[in-house]
């Protein structure tokens, strides 16, 4: 991976990089310390692959709900979904907009569930 602000350095630079002799081949994205970084430093791949593992865990958590009180139900939010959503948010905060509208869905949905709390609806206003 060759991080550059010039689209054309990463051509330039294919099948020069070497590592005893041997050509290494440029990479779309690389994995720092568990946050992958894109070639471009956008993190979409990274938050791509952290909203699949938190929903997946939002999922299991819905399944089990009835089976909790709302305490058993926190302390599973907190140690199976959480650590997912915050785990170097630093690196990873500049990301887009989109991005982290789709994390703070997930986290909505999986507080919801602790609270057991009904999915928010449209329910029109009085007249006025």
């Amino acid at each position: 991976m060759v991080v550059s602000r010039s689209p054309a350095a990463g051509p330039a630079v294919e099948g020069r990089l070497r590592f005893g002799g041997v050509p290494l081949p440029l990479q779309e994205a690389g994995k720092v310390l568990g946050v992958e970084v894109g070639r471009e430093l956008r993190f979409d791949a990274h938050i791509k692959n952290i909203a699949k593992k938190a929903s997946h865990r939002v999922s299991a958590l819905r399944r089990v709900a009835s089976f909790l009180d709302r305490g058993g139900k926190l302390l599973l939010y907190k140690a199976q979904i959480r650590p997912y959503l915050e785990y170097a948010a630093l690196s990873w905060m500049s990301c887009a907009a989109s991005n982290t509208r789709r994390l703070d869905s997930i986290q909505r949905r999986a507080l919801r569930l602790v609270d057991a709390a009904v999915p928010q609806t449209h329910k029109p206003s009085s007249s006025r």
